[in-house]
């Protein structure tokens, strides 16, 4: 039984190899890829191989936040958004480099009315 499945799987990876790697395919991807209608899963599938997957954590050590006044917070929440900009940087080098960054979008801090 293990080797029929084994035999399955064999033929399965080399059909994929055939039409991976034809011309005719590649072209039929660029195509759907320009044309915008490759199915989102696959266009990020390609995004983190060729740019690597982004980390899906970050950890920040944000230090005792209760006794800083609203505009020392936002000074820190400042100061980490930095540090977060540098590590997205880090870790996409080409898209840094169009001056884009998502974090840079964040909205700037609430100011509080004392009545």
């Amino acid at each position: 039984m293990a080797s029929k499945a084994l035999d399955q799987r064999a033929e399965a990876r080399a059909l994929a190899k055939v039409v991976l790697d034809s011309p005719e395919y590649r072209a039929s991807i660029i195509k759907r890829i320009l044309a915008g209608t490759l199915p989102a899963q696959i266009e990020a599938m390609l995004w983190h191989y060729r740019y690597g997957k982004p980390a899906e954590q970050v950890q920040l050590n944000v230090g005792d936040l209760s006794s800083l006044t609203t505009l020392e917070l936002a000074q820190r929440t400042q100061e980490l958004l930095d540090q977060l900009n540098v590590t997205s940087a880090r870790e996409t080098p080409e898209k840094a480099q169009d001056g884009l960054n998502v974090f840079d979008l964040a909205a700037p801090p609430r100011r509080e009315t004392i009545n």
